[in-house]
């Protein structure tokens, strides 16, 4: 899965890809109104398989020089549900 981190020395526009299992997730931080269904997350899963992950999502360094997420939550669950391959 390939992330923007925002982590203070390292830049925005840097990327790096981390195994989806390495990101601590809140569900609750999740800023849609509505959580994407289902059928959503298995097509864009079938995307991501096809054509690569076109757009990165975004997390940020916490305690224990762990990630967290902040933003793509749907290509998270799209990553997970179809492993990291």
């Amino acid at each position: 899965m390939v992330m923007k981190l925002d982590a203070g020395e390292v830049g925005r526009q840097d990327l790096f890809s981390i195994l989806p299992e390495n990101i601590t997730v809140n569900q609750e931080d999740n800023g849609r109104a509505v959580p994407q269904s289902e059928d959503i997350v298995e097509a864009l899963a079938r995307s991501i398989l096809e054509h690569g992950q076109l757009e990165p999502a975004i997390v940020r360094r916490i305690e224990g020089h762990k990630v967290q997420l902040v933003a793509g939550y749907g290509r998270w669950r799209a990553v997970c549900l179809r492993g990291s391959r």
